[in-house]
């Protein structure tokens, strides 16, 4: 639970579309993630960055609204903190 809510915190665009400095609308990134009541779709713009559901990968939003990840083999303990 507390993941998804930092997840949340993190999320730049919320209810406001992506804009560049110039006001021109910018593509908008979805994250799958876990919620209370089953899947949600987080909103993130370009150049945002937050943490895995995993725990232990990080992901961001490309300029094409694309999310990537990184892919590596969590052993199930959280990161330090």
């Amino acid at each position: 639970m507390r993941m998804l809510t930092l997840l949340v915190t993190l999320a730049a665009c919320g209810d406001k579309p992506c804009e560049d400095p110039d006001g021109n609308e910018l593509p908008v990134c979805l994250y799958e993630a876990e919620g209370d009541a089953g899947k949600v779709n987080l909103e993130y713009c370009p150049g945002d960055h937050w943490g895995a559901a995993d725990g232990c990968n990080s992901c961001g939003c490309d300029d094409e609204g694309n999310v990537q990840c990184t892919s590596a083999v969590c052993d199930g303990t959280p990161p330090p903190t």
